[in-house]
């Protein structure tokens, strides 16, 4: 979702809650909750407690230097779509999978994670706000190993 909007330098312009989970998190956190005797026969979800609207998202990059306009998603639809408009092939491909279920979502519900932050309180692992700071590492990391275009 993040790259395809990169690379098309348009994205729908939506009122969505998203999740960015760090990887490291996520494994730090799974390391930490299966090491715990009281976690054995539980179900956790693994998510950032902190989720941004998908708009500040987008001010995010739109910080660092990319070029992001926002479209009403009937518009964005039609115009990615449209065979005769002129768009980065990989950029579209992944476009197209938001169509499908993939990215972040359009609903009032919202994942949390109550049970796997109490879970881990006490093993210190905690995961990254997602702030400016937090955008411009991701961003720096994802450019330096070129999976995203540098803005």
């Amino acid at each position: 979702m993040l790259k395809g909007m990169l690379l098309l330098k348009k994205a729908p312009d939506v009122q969505w809650q998203v999740d960015i989970t760090p990887i490291n998190y996520a494994g730090e956190a799974i390391t930490a909750l299966v090491l715990q005797q009281e976690t054995v026969g539980r179900v956790f979800h693994i998510c950032n407690p902190v989720a941004i609207p998908y708009e500040e998202m987008v001010e995010h990059f739109k910080a660092i230097g990319y070029d992001i306009s926002l479209m009403h998603w009937k518009e964005y639809e039609t115009w990615l779509l449209d065979p005769q408009q002129p768009k980065d092939k990989e950029g579209l491909e992944l476009a197209m999978a938001q169509f499908e279920g993939d990215g972040a979502k359009n609903s009032v519900y919202r994942y949390t994670c109550p049970q796997t932050t109490e879970f881990l309180l006490q093993s210190g692992v905690k995961c990254a706000v997602p702030d400016q700071q937090f955008f411009r590492k991701m961003v720096n990391y994802a450019s330096d190993i070129g999976y995203f275009v540098k803005p």
